[in-house]
């Protein structure tokens, strides 16, 4: 049953309606109690009807109280106009409010985790913007110093607040990059911190290595309620420590041989199915062998790139304001697909000058080939990958392990983005239904044949030792539904 608490205020029914445009606007959610407990949402595009069956005097609707987050309740005491959707500025929020304002997906599900969440934010925020990793850093001095061999609740605990305290400190740079922009009308803005660049480098560094000695995902998140939450924060930690425990997993394999069987496997298995993406996206781009298809082949990853990719990995939603801007479905997508990559491009690459190899995995780690969303649309002209992309016909392979390759154009896709992609849609939809499902084999089934049937979204190769990891590591009935 609903009980209000500190987190709700009370609003009349006036109120909301003289605050139409405001509530939708503002993305704001009415909270409807029914005197016998009965407790429904009125979702922001649908408080028109609200008002129309009110008006007509639905007795429910009559007998009700009405409720919004205390954090919105200053939209319906203030004179704010109406037309001014700048109600986004800073100017008129506390900082607080206004990364709650922007970044409704942080918000956990769970009162007791969103008011522990709460905490954490206003410590955050209450720091100078160049010390805030100063409430972070203790998590990452504990995991420094702990020695069990065990996966302990305290270890657990310092990974998530780690996680997610680098999550929020990126979301309030990105914010305060915003407004840099607006003020100065340029993109190319750039914010030198050293400090924060090393804090998040050797924070990686570190849950690399307790990821190497715990690959077992599903042993991480089953021990902790934050990870199991649907907010973006735990999607991104959840996303962060399967492609960290996966890229273990695909170097171990490479040292058993991998590249040999896929050369084997290649002409049977795989080689219909690349044909039809690069015929899709109208490349010259070879696919006799598995050498054409990855430029000079696969090979294994080197520590520094793990650390790159990890530190993408936190990156790659930190401009995302709309939980569902990124499976490729039509359905889903609508009209504002991907921009979050956009605004994450710039994010990582102009204010944080990330390597190319975190940048590329940030801007196409929604490409699906073809079928997502391609940055070409919408990055600056002058950006290199910009340019590659609009030089299609010119690229003679599908996919490369090397940032400059994507950059330069010889290569179509950057292969860490491609894996990234999959555990990226994974994550998704074993949370769409706003808890997480219980059966990773149907979302694998979903995958397979939304994604890798008439349209060819996802890499198959990529598919193939993703559902082997889920089997392997996350003891996952799964492989059923392998391509081979």
């Amino acid at each position: 049953m609903f009980s209000p608490t500190s987190k709700y205020d009370e609003v009349t029914f006036e109120d909301i309606k003289s605050k139409i445009h405001i509530i939708k606007n503002e993305d704001i959610e009415i909270h409807c109690t029914h005197i016998t407990g009965i407790h429904t949402i009125i979702p922001p595009n649908a408080i028109e009807l609200f008002i129309e069956e009110y008006n007509k005097g639905n007795t429910f609707l009559i007998d009700s109280q009405f409720y919004v987050y205390s954090s919105k309740k200053k939209f319906f005491t203030s004179d704010i106009n109406n037309n001014n959707n700048e109600a986004l500025n800073n100017k008129e929020l506390s900082e607080l409010d206004y990364f709650l304002h922007i970044y409704k997906n942080c918000l956990f599900s769970s009162e007791s985790l969103q008011n522990e969440n709460l905490k954490y934010l206003e410590h955050i925020v209450k720091e100078d913007s160049v010390n805030r990793f100063s409430v972070v850093k203790p998590y990452l001095d504990n995991l420094k110093i702990t020695k069990s061999s065990q996966l302990t609740p305290s270890i657990l605990s310092n990974m998530e607040r780690l996680m997610t305290g680098i999550g929020i400190v990126s979301r309030l740079e990105f914010l305060k990059y915003i407004e840099l922009i607006k003020k100065s009308n340029n993109y190319n803005i750039k914010i030198n911190n050293q400090k924060n660049e090393h804090f998040i480098y050797a924070s990686m560094s570190m849950l690399i290595s307790l990821i190497e000695k715990y690959p077992n995902f599903n042993d991480i998140f089953s021990k902790s309620e934050y990870f199991n939450d649907i907010s973006i924060l735990s999607h991104t930690n959840r996303v962060s420590i399967m492609f960290i425990s996966f890229l273990h997993y695909y170097n171990n394999l490479f040292r058993k041989g991998l590249s040999t069987k896929l050369r084997l496997d290649y002409r049977n298995h795989y080689w219909n199915t690349y044909k039809k993406i690069v015929s899709h996206l109208n490349i010259k781009a070879y696919y006799d062998k598995l050498e054409h298809i990855f430029k000079l082949g696969i090979r294994e990853f080197t520590n520094v790139e793990l650390t790159n990719f990890a530190v993408a990995s936190l990156y790659h939603d930190v401009a995302l304001f709309d939980m569902l801007d990124f499976i490729p479905v039509k359905e889903v997508i609508g009209s504002h697909r991907g921009v979050h990559t956009t605004r994450a491009y710039h994010f990582a690459k102009h204010l944080f000058h990330q390597k190319d190899n975190v940048s590329i995995i940030v801007t196409l780690h929604h490409e699906c080939y073809g079928y997502g969303f391609s940055p070409s649309k919408h990055l600056i002209k002058k950006d290199a990958i910009n340019k590659k992309l609009n030089n299609t016909t010119d690229i003679i392979n599908l996919l490369s392990f090397e940032g400059d390759d994507i950059v330069s154009g010889a290569a179509y896709s950057y292969f860490p983005a491609k894996i990234f992609e999959v555990i990226d849609i994974y994550d998704t939809l074993s949370y769409m239904k706003g808890k997480k499902q219980d059966s990773a084999s149907s979302i694998i089934r979903y995958m397979k044949d939304s994604f890798l049937t008439d349209e060819i979204k996802i890499d198959p190769i990529v598919f193939d030792l993703f559902v082997q990891f889920l089997a392997d590591i996350g003891n996952e009935d799964v492989l059923n539904y392998a391509l081979i």
